[in-house]
């Protein structure tokens, strides 16, 4: 007797927690589903000048870093401009990067001290974005001048 009642028991208990497992398995089944990480892309961009002759640098290695250890830098080009697309995981309010350019030609352009800018990147920045995983682009222009040695 003590057996069909163990037994009976398991019976109710595997009902009940199948029961309620299904529901979970249906209410998951029904939600919307997202897969990925939040995405903000960021564009800094502009010129590197003389802070001497006001004249354009090229040949500069600018590059763009923050307290993340991707770090992404490309050379300016002939009239001194650059321009970096970074992404980040969802738009990174308050977060402080460094535009830094480092003279990497020699004595080709001239011969200069290397410089840096600092700047905090806010939410309100970003626009065109899905409202959900993509937080949108947005740009910063950071001239830089750089002095002579």
């Amino acid at each position: 007797m003590a057996k069909a009642v163990k037994t009976r028991f398991i019976r109710i208990i595997s009902a009940v927690l199948g029961g309620i497992l299904s529901l979970f398995g249906i209410s998951a089944y029904c939600m919307l589903a997202e897969y990925g990480c939040p995405t903000a892309e960021y564009t800094f961009k502009g010129k590197v000048t003389s802070s001497l002759t006001g004249k354009p640098i090229p040949g500069v290695k600018v590059t763009v870093d923050s307290t993340s250890a991707y770090i992404k830098s490309i050379i300016t080009d002939e009239n001194g401009d650059y321009e970096i697309l970074k992404d980040y995981g969802g738009a990174p309010d308050g977060k402080v990067v460094y535009i830094r350019a480092k003279d990497v030609d020699g004595e080709l352009n001239g011969n200069f001290k290397d410089a840096e800018k600092s700047h905090t990147i806010k939410k309100t920045d970003f626009s065109g974005g899905d409202g959900r995983w993509n937080e949108g682009s947005a740009t910063a222009t950071i001239n830089i001048q750089m002095e002579p040695l």
